[in-house]
């Protein structure tokens, strides 16, 4: 089967759309020369339950939210045309380049967006610069040939030249296609690739002829315009581009997917003779390496004392995660509907799935997804990128006997599950081996933010990994190495490492109970007093928990301020939350389920990573701040909330049980208020993390999550009035209502 009816074949055209698809329009060659003005955008909400964080800069979004993704594609395409056409005068190098870059992982539908813009909208000939994953789809042979010829060229004018044969005979061969469906087919049967072949033949000298299987010694004479058309450079080397012809709607468009297969030198010179020739580009890629996608140049780079671009950036953050089910539909799933669960996240995994109809057992076909995720998660590593890597992510400190660079397949198992910070110089590798998610670019585009959102199937993966204690030993000292060296190749989410690490020991803890209880799934619902006996609940509190049960696999941090529905949402994505800022006393929530009459309860948890011991007295005032009327969400029916104070450092143990409608707990509600139901339940619980536990393995995972904080530890006497004051005055933060 032909390499582009090959790809088409394998997306799924009913879920082609993805959640945080971002487009980054590139619209200048050199410095611009004035200020542009009436283009202003707006960012578009992203979807709470999704776990996305919220990104703070300059992100854009032109149409609705629910706006597929090669229309928006086409109105980008529409807009460089129209603004392009505006400007008076010859072409300069300060009118927008007829450029438009996809920069996303895997998995979103990038190369869906191209099809169906080529299928539907524009003519568009496609060239993939590399091979698809797991030999799904080969380069055509006649870009392999291509893709030689031009490493090998040693001058710049050289891949210029080369450059300008190639679009030529691209041109040449889609012309006799009048329509964007024709051109289409012609992909799709592998007719305008064979075309292509045996018109560079004919162009090309003979010795470079070679390299697509022929001489053209002996050729028919080329039909082709044998006028080059090579951009051309001024005094001080910037190209200008005076003749170049300005683009219209009608412009042919070429699509290099996978650009950064090749070097940047080729891919600079494509860029300069493909708006010479008045062409409209595409480039799409996994790679979140803008500087190469989309250079700095003097104006829109900080280095070198450079001023802060002034250009038009529009960043596209196209909602498509989860389209398969809106969170009302999901909500009504039954919570061992595991298929639904795996879903959840980026486009791919369903298309994966219902792609499978060879596989008739349905848990087979389950396994087969979780297969996929796996491998996508932690072995893309190609060996070309292998020294690459290695350079990234060298420690300059190593300890003796520990890893002397990071492996980002290892951090990515983590980071998965229990997110990964802004700073993280590490991150924008994740994105291209590790299914880790852009969600904005820098302003210079010297920085790209990315962030691991709630998928399940994820966190699903990484928890079977991580379940062998060789594997989880691996990947701490991996994190623990990363975290403690100067070059902060790793950050912690909001920066902090205490919240992160407890959140870890929660995780690694419910994956020991469901490898105990041998489940099937990690996934699963585990007997809430199995979590709770790690931290010391007494044997006469075991009652008050026992028709409970916990259910969560990952942690992410979401932009909105959680509120009594979020705890269904949280339950059926088998996601806990660090909560976001304003929560007061308030660091990780997690929903908890009573089986019996299937309500929803909290366990509110305070993180502290202190050198000092947190005394009793300290830590009641602490525990005073996660009583349900003080900290969100406000739960009204609620009948078990859980107050966890755990600690990296010493704390004086305690665990009790606390009236829900004591004075405190209600001292700010107003007469009006209904009493709660006496059959409400209030525990609290003070624990540091079970480093002198009796199971071995839980002692060493305590202690190793323990050093992990120890170089960012704070310092505070908890015995100090000054705390106990700092304490009373924090006002309590105001639940949303629904």
């Amino acid at each position: 089967m032909d390499e582009f009816a090959n790809m088409v074949n394998l997306e799924n055209k009913s879920i082609a759309y993805g959640f945080y698809k971002v487009v980054l329009c590139d619209d200048t060659n050199k410095p611009l020369k004035r200020q542009r003005t009436g283009m202003q955008y707006t960012m578009s909400t992203p979807v709470a339950a999704a776990g996305i964080p919220q990104v703070t800069g300059r992100q854009y979004s032109v149409l609705g939210a629910d706006t597929p993704p090669h229309e928006l594609l086409d109105h980008e395409l529409t807009r460089i045309v129209t603004e392009t056409n505006n400007l008076t005068g010859p072409l300069d190098g300060t009118e927008p380049a007829p450029f438009v870059s996809l920069l996303q992982s895997t998995g979103y539908g990038k190369t869906r967006a191209v099809i169906q813009l080529a299928e539907t909208k524009r003519r568009m000939v496609y060239l993939p610069w590399k091979s698809g994953e797991e030999e799904e789809w080969q380069m055509p042979e006649v870009l392999c040939m291509m893709k030689e010829l031009l490493e090998d060229a040693k001058t710049e004018n050289r891949l210029l030249l080369l450059w300008d044969k190639f679009l030529r005979a691209v041109e040449f061969c889609a012309a006799p296609y009048e329509s964007h469906r024709e051109l289409f087919l012609a992909h799709k049967n592998g007719a305008f690739y064979a075309q292509l072949k045996q018109s560079l033949i004919s162009v090309m000298s003979p010795t470079s002829a070679l390299k697509f299987g022929n001489s053209n010694s002996n050729s028919t004479p080329s039909s082709l315009p044998q006028h080059v058309k090579l951009p051309k450079q001024d005094a001080d080397g910037t190209y200008y581009y005076k003749e170049a012809p300005k683009p219209t709607d009608d412009s042919l468009v070429v699509c290099l997917d996978e650009v950064t297969g090749l070097s940047g030198g080729v891919y600079r010179a494509y860029r300069r003779v493909a708006k010479q020739r008045g062409l409209l580009s595409i480039f799409a890629d996994t790679a979140t390496s803008i500087c190469k996608i989309v250079p700095w140049n003097d104006h829109s780079s900080t280095q070198n004392s450079g001023k802060m671009g002034h250009f038009a950036v529009p960043l596209f953050a196209l909602e498509t995660i989860d389209n398969d089910l809106s969170d009302g539909d999901r909500l009504a799933l039954p919570d061992d509907d595991y298929a639904s669960l795996f879903f959840a996240g980026r486009p791919r995994w369903k298309s994966h799935f219902e792609r499978r109809s060879d596989i008739l057992d349905p848990d087979k076909k389950i396994e087969d997804l979780l297969d996929l995720a796996s491998n996508l998660l932690t072995f893309q590593k190609a060996e070309e990128d292998s020294e690459d890597l290695k350079a990234l992510t060298m420690l300059d400190s190593p300890k003796e006997g520990g890893p002397r660079c990071v492996d980002t397949r290892l951090i990515a198992v983590f980071a998965c599950r229990f997110s990964l910070g802004r700073s993280s110089r590490i991150a924008p590798l994740l994105v291209k081996h590790s299914l880790a998610t852009v969600i904005g670019v820098s302003d210079d585009r010297s920085t790209v933010y990315t962030s691991y959102p709630s998928e399940p199937i994820l966190a699903e993966v990484s928890a079977r990994y991580t379940k062998d204690e060789d594997n989880r030993r691996a990947v701490l000292a991996q994190v623990n190495a990363a975290f403690n060296n100067r070059t902060k190749l790793l950050d912690a989410p909001r920066g902090d490492v205490g919240e992160m690490c407890a959140a870890a020991l929660l995780g690694f803890l419910m994956d020991t109970i469901r490898v105990t209880k041998k489940q099937k799934y990690m996934s699963e619902p585990v007997p809430l007093l199995d979590l709770l006996q790690y931290f010391g609940i007494t044997k006469e509190l075991h009652s008050l928990v026992d028709d409970w049960e916990i259910n969560f696999t990952h942690f992410t941090r979401p932009h909105h301020v959680p509120t009594e529905h979020h705890l269904q949402v949280m339950w059926k994505r088998r996601l806990a939350y660090y909560v976001p800022d304003g929560c007061a006393g308030l660091d990780l929530l997690i929903a908890i389920k009573n089986k019996k009459c299937f309500t929803y309860g909290t366990l509110r948890v305070q993180v502290k990573n202190h050198k000092s011991k947190i005394t009793a007295g300290a830590g009641n005032k602490i525990l005073d701040k996660l009583l349900p009327k003080k900290c969100p969400p406000a739960v009204p029916d609620e009948k078990l909330s859980v107050g966890l104070l755990l600690c990296a450092g010493d704390v004086e143990a305690r665990c009790n049980s606390v009236p829900y409608d004591n004075g405190k707990a209600f001292a700010r509600e107003s007469s009006r208020n209904k009493k709660p139901s006496s059959k409400q339940k209030l525990l609290q619980l003070s624990a540091g993390f079970p480093s002198n536990h009796h199971d071995d393995c839980v002692k060493e995972l305590a202690k190793t999550l323990e050093e992990i904080c120890r170089s960012q530890r704070t310092e505070e006497d908890f015995a100090s009035k000054r705390f106990a004051k700092y304490y009373e005055a924090q006002p309590a933060a105001a639940p949303n209502k629904r």
